[in-house]
């Protein structure tokens, strides 16, 4: 006797999505910790701990590239010895993500070679 396959029902990608989203979603640390602790996490970070901070969840992601949290990532940058000042066309974020990521920022592949600064216009 042959079993028949069950019937797949069409999904559209969007509802397989927000599915896989709603199943895997975890509780974040923005809804545990109070807000004064977490300034004080932030301020105490480097700038590359900060920049892999910013990549943990969509939450906290969305939190410090708002433009109220730049002095997180000035004051980050202060910490710094020797580091020129991020150029007027960069928000900090994008300067942290340039000068500290281990990632190519054009193609997101690899460990890039180097900085060629003299191409920076």
């Amino acid at each position: 006797m042959v079993q028949k396959k069950a019937k797949r029902t069409k999904r559209s990608v969007s509802d397989a999505i927000l599915a896989n989203a709603e199943a895997s979603r975890k509780p974040d640390l923005l809804n545990f910790l109070p807000i004064d602790i977490m300034h004080e996490i932030f301020l105490s970070l480097q700038p590359s701990d900060l920049l892999n901070l910013s990549r943990t969840s969509k939450t906290i992601h969305s939190f410090l590239m708002k433009r109220s949290s730049a002095s997180y990532w000035r004051e980050s940058l202060k910490k710094v010895d020797g580091l020129p000042p991020s150029p007027e066309k960069l928000i900090e974020p994008a300067w942290v993500a340039l000068v500290f990521s281990p990632f190519c920022t054009a193609c997101g592949k690899g460990t890039p070679l180097g900085a060629f600064w003299a191409l920076y216009m």
